[in-house]
């Protein structure tokens, strides 16, 4: 299985909706815990920290 299926795989299961497609931005939801993130780190839980990341690297170029 490549990578970026298991990433979208991922990212269904930890936002419970419909996976990224082309063109789609980071929900509110997630933008808000990457906030959070940045002011106290120390406050994420790590399904925070994986939507987060998977939320980021499904907007990432292809060049990856």
């Amino acid at each position: 299985m490549s990578i970026i299926l298991r990433i979208r795989l991922a990212w269904h299961t930890l936002s419970g909706g419909a996976l990224l497609g082309v063109g789609d931005t980071t929900s509110a939801r997630v933008a808000a815990i990457a906030a959070r993130g940045l002011v106290t780190p120390n406050s994420l839980t790590l399904r925070e920290i994986r939507a987060v990341c998977a939320s980021a690297l499904m907007q990432a170029a292809k060049k990856l």
